[in-house]
């Protein structure tokens, strides 16, 4: 009796190969969503950096030059400014606080530079910004904390 040789695949050998290949493609799969999700990230997060500087210095350089009295006379909280901003299909929820810089040595109670000294105060502008539901924390799954905190610290000037 002879036995001839076949030089196709085994049933076994079929169904190895297409696992193998099926497992690779659903590998690549959740490769590409997690470069995708980085890459959404990394733009939101570019995205709040630009937002944050024009925030601030648009709030700081009106209340230094359009709401001087009004943006001096304020001791924040309440927050002096707040409000949203649209900028990359992302909204952004800030608010902004300004708390004049007191003297140690007069126990808080006259600001750096002196109560005569005029033009002559310290603010520290804080700016709080949010996106993607900054009512709970601003916390995405997958994404950590989305929010930003700017400080700046400005002199007064007329």
């Amino acid at each position: 009796m002879k036995h001839t040789r076949s030089n196709a695949f085994s049933l076994a050998e079929v169904l190895l190969a297409a696992g193998t290949i099926v497992i690779c493609i659903l590998t690549l799969c959740v490769l590409l969503l997690q470069l995708l999700r980085s890459s959404r990230k990394t733009v939101d997060v570019s995205a709040s950096e630009l937002a944050a500087e024009q925030i601030i210095s648009r709030v700081i350089y009106n209340g230094q030059y359009f709401d001087h009295t009004a943006f001096w006379a304020i001791q924040s909280p309440p927050a002096y400014k707040t409000g949203t901003l649209v900028s990359n299909r992302t909204e952004f929820a800030y608010q902004v606080d300004a708390v004049t810089v007191m003297n140690d040595n007069t126990g808080g109670t006259a600001p750096v530079g002196g109560t005569t000294m005029t033009n002559n105060r310290l603010k520290l502008v804080t700016l709080h910004l949010t996106w993607w539901d900054g009512a709970s924390g601003g916390n995405r799954a997958g994404y950590g904390k989305l929010s930003r905190d700017v400080t700046r610290l400005v002199h007064e000037e007329q």
